[in-house]
This record gives structure tokens, C-alpha cells and sequence, in this order.
């Protein structure tokens, strides 16, 4: 009984060892922690910032404690897991700050300041972190290979930095089922508005949870990686304003999960995947942006099925062939931008199915025959531009039932005749309005001054007549928004002032108009009678020359 006893006791006092080993050691790193982000502190330019980062010790172990120091926030253990500082106006770099001392950090957040510099390799001795963002600092230089030690790490962005260099694949996994290292648990990663360039590496695709890739307004050149078609968590993929070049893989039809795809200014070619219709699955997808591309071909048919889509840009490209008949079919389209295209064909008649449409702009393209009247059933457009194609007929009155037209209406450089509708002057909130270069006749109708929003509109190179709305912005716009019609008139320079308005507002005129008329009417009655008074007069005295010559015979 004594020996179990004794035996006890040493596990006990072992116990008691340990445990105060291990506080001993986690003490030691919570000191070693403070320590570390004192010594950053010191090297920073704004210190006040960080009023709270002082050296106080805890009142029991007398030993140094951050945990409620701003930003900072610790586990159970006193370790220091998350430094959050975005947008608080911190300036130097991250040199000295030691980051083997913080191995507890699962997230650091230093997003929005002033931090220059490079960014330290010894980064990756953070393998715990889960959550990296030093976006919009001054930082430059490359992205650290190191960075590949963070296998824990979902989501890294390092946008709006001043990054140069290529994206190294080695960061990657390289795709082999053994493979450990890289950002295997990568889900977001977001590389906006750098210097980066280079190729983006087809390991990138290896990246089994990725979600969001994001990497706009950088150098990259050479093709769209054909692995992202492998990405299957993929909802996000933006590559826009970069030199990327080739055909935009097909494969990325596969991604069942992507909602918003842009590619905008690069130097793509080819046509538009119709594998991005094909699948149901992919009615998904809300953004489709591809615009300022080399694109060419027709607009798949299959586009309609994707009836989720919101927005579709595929703006600047070399795209012709006719409009989708079944266009009206995406109900859900918010933005629809298909100017500076070789569009040909009529605008269909099932446009009105466009219910929830707010930008339609269709401008700088060969489309033709008449404007269809079911536009008028877009009753939440904002901006309309069907300016420079071929497009004639009359302009449809119920265009006037737009009256969410906010920022344009736009049908200049057409072949558009006959009358302006007087229901446009329903669009009161309406800013800019652009008729030019039509053959539209008659004239402005007075209703249009209404339009109390407007701040420009332009007129010419028609054969309108007549005299401007009354309103202040027809007489202050460019007098060249009314050259080249048939006879305007207002006080506008470059046109004759309008006598009939005179009239209407003095009367005088038309008292003048009353005399010139009674006064020609008099003279004319003057001169019939002066006229038949000289007739009879030469009557009598032919008669009495008859009469003396008879005599004179006898």
C-alpha cells in the first residue's frame, strides 16, 4: 500500500512538473510575442497609433502580456493568433517585425496603410495562419517563395501593392497526390493592381479549393491557364486588363460553380465558348465580362439558358452575326453592353422579356430596320444607347414610357425619320438626350421643356424646324447641337430668332400683320375702281368723238 503510494506521490509531482514547464514555456513565448511586436512598434513612424502597446507586466507572473493590446487578439493560452490593423494609418515596413516569434498566427491583417518595403521572406515561418491581407500599402519587390510554407493559409491578397516579378509555380501544389507543400488549402487569392507579369502558371490549377483567383489590371501575358478548368470550387475568376492572349478555354464550361467571369482588355481571340451555355448547371453564372478583346464570331445561342445572368459585357470586340432571338429570355439581365461590335440584324421584337434591364447599350455596330416599339416595356432602363448603326423608321413614341431614364438616351447617327415624339417629354429625370445625325423632320416639340434634368442634348444634322422648347437648357446648350437642320429658330447663336414666338408674346406684329393686310386690300380696292373709272372715262369719250364725227357728216 505504502509503494502505491509512493508511486502516486512521483506521478503526481511529475504532473506538477510538466505543468509548470509547460507554463513556464508558454510564458516565455508570450514575453518572446510582446517582445516581437514592441520591437515592430518602435520602428514605426506613427507610434501614437499604438498607444496601448506597452510594457506592462501581468500583475501574477510578472511577465509581459499583449493580449489586450489593440488589434491583438490571443487564444486561451495568452498566444497571440490574430494582428488586426487594417486602415488605421500605420507607416514603415515589416522588416522588424519578427515573425518566427508569432508561429500562433492565424491571421494578420495590416490591409489599407502605409507600410512600404518588401515583404520579408521569413513570412513563411507563419505556418499556422490561415488569413494573410497587406493589400493597398506601398509594398514592392517579388512575392516571397517562402510564402509557399503556408499550407494552412485560404485566403492571401496582396492587391494594390507595387509587387513585381512572376508568380513562381513553385508556390503551388504541383499536382501529384503525395504532394504537401504549396498553398494546398488556398481558396482565395487576390493579386489586384500590381506590377506582377509573366505567364500565370497552369499549377495554379492544382489548387483543388480555390474559389476566388483575381488578377486585374497586372502584366500578365501568354494564355488563360487551361487547369482553372480543373478548379471545380471556382465561383470567381477576374483576369481583366492584362495582355492575356489565345482562345479563352472551353473547359472553363465545366466550372458548374462560377458566377463571375471577366476578362476585359486583354488581347483574347477567337469566339465566345458556346460550352458556356451548354451546361444547365451553369446557370449560375450572374457576370459575364469579356469586353476589349479580339473576340470574333456570333453570340452563342446558348447564352439564353444562362438565365441567372445579371450582367454581359462583351463590349470592343470583333463579335457579328445577329442578336440571340430568345435575348428576351434573360429576365434577370441587369447590364447588357454590346457597343463597338459588328452586330448586324434587327433588334428583336422580345427585347420587352429584358423586365429587370437598366443599361442597354447596343451602340457603334450595323444593326438596322425599325427601333421596336416593346422597348418601351423596359420600364427600368437607365441608360439606353442605340447611337451609330442603321436603324430606321420612326423613333417609337412609347420610348416616352422609360421614364427611369437616367443617365442617356442615345439615337444619334441612324437613318431614324418622320417626327420626335412629344411623350419624350416624359423622361423628367433624364440628363442627356442625343437625336443628331437622322433625317427627322418637323419640328422640337414644346413639350420638351419639361425635361427639367436635361444638362445636354443635340439636334443637328436633321431637317427639324420651328421654333426651341422654352427652357433654359435648349438656349444654353452648344449652338452646334442645332446645325445643319432645315429652320430652327430661337435665341440661340446660328439661328435666326423665331418671329411667330415675337408675335405670340407682344401682340405688335400681329397689329402690323392687320394693317399691312387692310392696307393692301384698300389699295386694291383703289385701284379697281380707278381702273373701271378710266374705262368708262375712255367709253364716254369715244362715244362723243363718234358722235361729233356724225355730225360733221350730215
Amino acid at each position: 500500500m505504502a509503494g502505491g503510494s509512493f508511486v502516486s506521490l512521483a506521478i503526481l509531482i511529475e504532473w506538477i512538473v510538466l505543468l509548470l514547464f509547460c507554463c513556464n514555456a508558454s510564458l516565455a513565448s508570450n514575453a518572446a510575442e510582446a517582445e516581437a511586436l514592441l520591437r515592430w512598434k518602435d520602428s514605426l513612424g506613427n507610434q501614437s497609433i499604438l498607444q496601448s502597446w506597452v510594457a506592462t507586466a501581468n500583475a501574477t507572473s510578472r511577465t509581459l502580456t499583449p493580449c489586450q493590446w489593440r488589434g491583438i487578439t490571443c487564444d486561451n493560452a495568452g498566444n497571440v493568433t490574430q494582428i488586426n490593423l487594417p486602415n488605421v494609418g500605420l507607416t514603415g515596413t515589416l522588416q522588424y517585425l519578427d515573425f518566427s516569434s508569432l508561429t500562433n498566427l492565424l491571421r494578420l491583417d495590416l490591409r489599407e496603410n502605409q507600410l512600404t518595403g518588401t515583404i520579408p521572406s521569413s513570412i513563411g515561418t507563419l505556418y499556422k495562419l490561415q488569413y494573410l491581407d497587406l493589400a493597398t500599402n506601398f509594398l514592392y519587390g517579388t512575392l516571397p517563395l517562402s510564402l509557399a510554407n503556408l499550407t494552412q493559409a485560404y485566403e492571401l491578397d496582396f492587391s494594390r501593392n507595387n509587387i513585381t516579378g512572376i508568380i513562381d509555380p513553385r508556390l503551388f501544389p504541383d499536382g501529384s497526390a503525395a504532394n504537401k507543400t504549396g498553398l494546398v488549402s488556398l481558396k482565395n487569392l487576390l493579386l489586384q493592381t500590381t506590377g506582377l507579369g509573366g505567364r500565370i502558371p497552369e499549377e495554379i490549377g492544382n489548387c483543388k479549393f480555390l474559389s476566388l483567383l483575381a488578377l486585374d489590371e497586372n502584366r500578365f501575358h501568354g494564355p488563360i491557364p487551361s487547369s482553372l478548368g480543373n478548379s471545380s470550387e471556382l465561383t470567381v475568376l477576374r483576369l481583366s486588363n492584362n495582355l492575356l492572349s489565345g482562345n479563352i478555354p472551353p473547359n472553363i464550361g465545366t466550372l458548374s460553380k462560377l458566377t463571375d467571369l471577366r476578362l476585359l482588355t486583354n488581347q483574347l481571340s477567337g469566339f465566345v465558348p458556346a460550352e458556356l451555355g451548354n451546361l444547365s448547371s451553369l446557370t449560375k453564372l450572374t457576370v459575364l465580362r469579356v469586353a476589349g478583346n479580339f473576340l470574333g464570331g456570333k453570340i452563342p445561342d446558348e447564352l439564353v439558358l444562362l438565365n441567372q445572368l445579371r450582367v454581359i459585357d462583351l463590349s470592343s470586340n470583333q463579335i457579328f452575326g445577329e442578336l440571340p432571338a430568345q435575348l428576351g429570355k434573360l429576365s434577370n439581365l441587369l447590364v447588357l453592353n454590346l457597343k463597338d461590335n459588328m452586330l448586324s440584324g434587327q433588334l428583336p421584337v422580345g427585347i420587352d422579356g429584358l423586365s429587370s434591364l437598366e443599361y442597354l447599350d447596343l451602340s457603334l455596330n450595323m444593326l438596322s430596320g425599325p427601333i421596336p416599339y416593346q422597348i418601351g416595356e423596359c420600364s427600368k432602363l437607365r441608360f439606353l444607347s442605340l447611337g451609330r448603326n442603321w436603324l430606321n423608321g420612326t423613333i417609337p413614341y412609347q420610348i416616352g414610357n422609360l421614364v427611369g431614364l437616367l443617365d442617356l438616351l442615345d439615337l444619334g447617327y441612324n437613318l431614324l425619320s418622320g417626327g420626335i415624339p412629344s411623350q419624350l417629354a416624359k423622361l423628367t429625370s433624364l440628363a442627356q438626350l442625343n437625336l443628331s445625325h437622322n433625317n427627322l423632320s418637323g419640328s422640337i416639340p414644346a413639350s420638351l421643356s419639361n425635361m427639367l434634368s436635361l444638362v445636354a442634348v443635340n439636334f443637328s444634322y436633321n431637317n427639324l424646324e420651328g421654333p426651341l422648347p422654352d427652357s433654359s437648357v435648349f438656349h444654353l446648350v452648344d449652338p452646334n447641337s442645332y446645325s445643319n437642320n432645315t429652320d430652327l429658330c430661337g435665341e440661340v447663336q446660328g439661328l435666326r430668332r423665331c418671329t411667330t414666338r415675337a408675335n405670340e408674346k407682344g401682340g405688335g406684329d400681329k397689329q402690323s400683320k392687320l394693317v399691312i393686310i387692310v392696307a393692301s386690300i384698300t389699295s386694291a380696292l383703289f385701284l379697281s375702281l380707278a381702273l373701271v373709272g378710266l374705262i368708262a372715262f375712255l367709253h364716254h369719250r369715244n362715244s362723243r368723238n363718234l358722235e361729233m364725227k356724225a355730225a360733221g357728216s350730215e
